[in-house]
């Protein structure tokens, strides 16, 4: 890589990487261009589906009677649908209702995205939040090692190879459950109580009141366990790390603490480590119970 000392350099005030003009670094100003976008309200039309387009964001404002969405809600009326590629994120809104029990005054409006600070001040026990990442173990070795694959079937051995169809098939199968099926989830079994952060490809990051949260990857797993399989035993098995904080911890020391847990359980897999001790998903469900009971 040549690099010209002779050309004059500048440092982006946001990120404080080197950019070739004064200001906002390209990666900082295109950042900028879309954060106050809401891309679940956002439908994109057909004809302006070009990558340069993506720097001007006011593009996709075509009344273009194609378009893609991201929101099924969104896309329900429409007649003409190129396609719908949901997002795996919940936002909560902050409502009367939610905020009743709340033991802190704030100034975020009504109907506008909850803070992590909201989750602590509704508790009914601590202040204590919990964030969570689910992800699919070995799926790699699923995807590129069990297809191909070869079995007995009495005499005969039927082999089948490598398919990018079935490779396809398995991977958008998981993906739909962590972006379209996870979302409705939630909203079925922990609405308002749970923040989907992310949710896609094979894993999923949540946060919310810690009792909520470990009750949510108690039920997502043996969820997750009937949407693949109908019998008890099943070969593809989730893996899951809890890490208790205040809500005003920063949130990247969060994930980094989440990321160390989640290589120590991985040692294990088909288990969730909580603050670093290792619990069996019918374990920390009985230990939660007595916790429940004891409360």
């Amino acid at each position: 890589m040549k690099i010209d000392i002779s050309k004059k350099y500048f440092v982006c005030p946001n990120c404080d990487i080197n950019a070739d003009k004064e200001g906002l670094c390209s990666a900082c100003d295109l950042e900028n261009k879309w954060i106050d976008i809401d891309i679940l309200n956002l439908k994109f039309p057909y004809d302006s589906l070009e990558i340069r387009n993506i720097k001007m964001p006011e593009r996709f404002n075509s009344e273009n009677r194609l378009s893609l969405f991201f929101n099924y809600d969104l896309a329900r009326d429409e007649r003409l649908i190129v396609d719908v590629k949901e997002i795996g994120m919940l936002r909560i809104k902050r409502t009367e209702e939610f905020c009743k029990n709340c033991k802190e005054k704030c100034d975020i409006a009504l109907n506008s995205d909850i803070s992590l600070n909201c989750f602590a001040n509704v508790s009914n026990n601590d202040t204590i939040i919990a964030t969570a990442k689910i992800d699919v173990d070995d799926l790699y070795f699923l995807l590129y090692e069990i297809y191909p694959f070869e079995f007995k079937n009495n005499a005969k051995t039927e082999k089948y190879p490598f398919s990018i169809s079935r490779l396809s098939f398995l991977s958008s199968t998981i993906d739909s459950l962590f972006t379209s099926y996870t979302r409705r989830f939630i909203e079925k079994y922990a609405k308002d109580k749970i923040l989907l952060l992310y949710s896609g490809g094979d894993d999923l990051l949540i946060t919310g009141g810690y009792e909520d949260v470990i009750n949510f990857v108690i039920a997502f797993e043996k969820e997750f366990g009937r949407y693949i399989s109908e019998g008890k035993n099943r070969e593809i098995t989730l893996t899951s790390a809890i890490v208790f904080h205040k809500s005003n911890k920063p949130f990247n020391r969060v994930v980094e603490k989440l990321n160390d847990m989640m290589e120590k359980a991985k040692r294990y897999k088909n288990c969730v480590i909580v603050n670093d001790i290792v619990f069996r998903y019918d374990a920390l469900e009985y230990v939660n119970k007595k916790a429940m009971i004891c409360a």
